[in-house]
């Protein structure tokens, strides 16, 4: 492929890059040429992915980016921080993006400033993250096996705000997870107001209900007969089939027993 080429004479600095313009691409192409004057400050902006091996998205392997004599990669694609890393006089890595897009981009998101020059003795390069997001993305995940009653589920997030310094600024996803008994429901609303102070709160429920498997299962009565008839879907090995197997037996055996329909 053709090499593209910026030079900014008065400061001299090369600044080198190439375009993505198809759906895949399963080779990296800036091994394919050198920067041209080895004096300057060679910088090549790419778009690939470092991270996965036989990748689709142009993969770029350390091998690679030894192989060229450009003093500093910035890598693109990736939106997730990373730090800048050496190989001898050379740097690369991910500044990640300036602003998340959603819960697959968490923590603080901001940018690279990048001081460089080159003498004599070689590359000189002292990069600094700058925070530049406004809001940030957070995912907690909460075991709350053994719970009870909501309230154990209430206080589990309680504990974990404690140790966090959540504030308006946070998007926060909670995931909860384990085995728990039928009458411990994820408490939404009470999340959400224990949360108020933030600027969203998801709540995501992937408890099972803790029943007593053996006894259900030899229960002569019509429990007996609800639970048999879930039984199968309570061991699929598709995820989906058992949370919504899990859900209606939790909801069955609620109502079996006098109580209310659990808030789903």
């Amino acid at each position: 492929m053709s090499k593209v080429r910026f030079d900014i004479r008065d400061r001299k600095v090369d600044v080198y890059g190439y375009a993505f313009t198809s759906i895949s691409m399963d080779h990296c192409p800036f091994t394919e040429y050198q920067a041209d004057d080895p004096d300057a400050i060679n910088i090549l902006v790419a778009h690939g992915n470092m991270l996965q091996k036989n990748a689709e998205d142009c993969p770029i392997t350390l091998a690679d980016i030894r192989s060229t004599n450009f003093d500093y990669i910035a890598l693109g694609h990736i939106h997730q921080q990373h730090e800048i890393n050496s190989e001898d006089d050379q740097w690369y890595g991910y500044c990640g993006s300036p602003e998340p897009r959603d819960f697959g981009e968490t923590g603080w998101h901001g940018i690279f400033s990048v001081e460089m020059d080159k003498t004599e003795e070689g590359f000189l390069c002292k990069p600094a993250f700058v925070k530049m997001a406004s809001r940030r993305y957070m995912v907690e995940t909460l075991n709350v096996t053994g719970a009870e009653q909501s309230d154990a589920i209430l206080e589990a997030v309680q504990t974990m705000l404690s140790q966090r310094d959540y504030g308006e600024e946070t998007l926060l996803r909670i995931k909860f997870t384990g085995d728990v008994a039928p009458a411990a429901e994820v408490p939404v609303d009470a999340i959400r107001d224990l949360c108020g102070g933030l600027a969203y709160v998801e709540v995501i429920d992937e408890t099972s209900p803790l029943f007593d498997y053996d006894y259900l299962a030899a229960d002569p009565t019509i429990r007996g007969a609800y639970f048999r008839e879930l039984l199968p879907k309570l061991r699929s090995i598709d995820a989906r089939e058992r949370e919504v197997a899990a859900m209606a037996l939790r909801c069955g055996l609620s109502v079996l027993g006098g109580g209310e329909l659990p808030e789903l």
